[in-house]
């Protein structure tokens, strides 16, 4: 990505980010496609839940990140 789209999809994020902070809490998150946006609120969050994943390169992985822990 060139820095001119870089500056110009952080001046448009801006614009979201400062509405997000006037209007809503900071659960609130927003889902931006090319022909729609959405808000969602989160309850709760539990991350880092890997006990299922079955691709292999993705398990090394949070192997590796486990044992720098």
């Amino acid at each position: 990505m060139s820095t001119d789209k870089h500056d110009e999809l952080k001046k448009a994020a801006d614009t979201l980010i400062k509405y997000l902070n006037e209007n809503h809490h900071p659960h609130v998150t927003a889902i931006v496609t090319a022909t729609s946006v959405e808000l969602l609120e989160g309850l709760i969050s539990i991350p880092k839940i890997y006990d299922h994943i079955n691709d292999d390169l993705t398990k090394k992985q949070i192997t590796k990140w486990k044992q720098q822990q």
